[in-house]
């Protein structure tokens, strides 16, 4: 199956088992997660949700890093080729699936 149709099916994944939602399933590059999970920590810190989504995305680098260091109290990670071409590859699904592994996680696939 196409990687953008299954990222997107993921997306709408979500399950009631015994009686709790659980997140979808869905297993993201390394490379992805450690991103995620690197800007997603500052959300503990006071980031809004709207700049960890736009400090993993990183669609305009400078201004994302202008504005992560205005804030937060670490250093920017700086977006790698690899991190790019996936972007650039998923599109819309894989900023989707960023998004509920930010609010909800996701599970692995097994």
């Amino acid at each position: 199956m196409n990687t953008m149709i299954e990222a997107h099916n993921a997306v709408h994944g979500f399950e009631i088992i015994d009686g709790k939602i659980q997140p979808p399933k869905y297993d993201l590059p390394d490379f992805i997660n450690e991103r995620v999970e690197y800007f997603g920590k500052y959300s503990e810190e006071g980031m809004s949700f709207y700049g960890c989504l736009s400090a993993i995305l990183a669609y305009d680098e400078e201004e994302c890093k202008k504005q992560f260091q205005l804030g937060a109290s670490g250093d920017w990670m700086p977006i790698s080729a690899e991190v790019r071409e996936w972007f650039d590859h998923m599109g819309t699904p894989g900023e989707m699936l960023i998004t509920v592994k930010l609010l909800y996680g996701l599970r692995p696939t097994e």
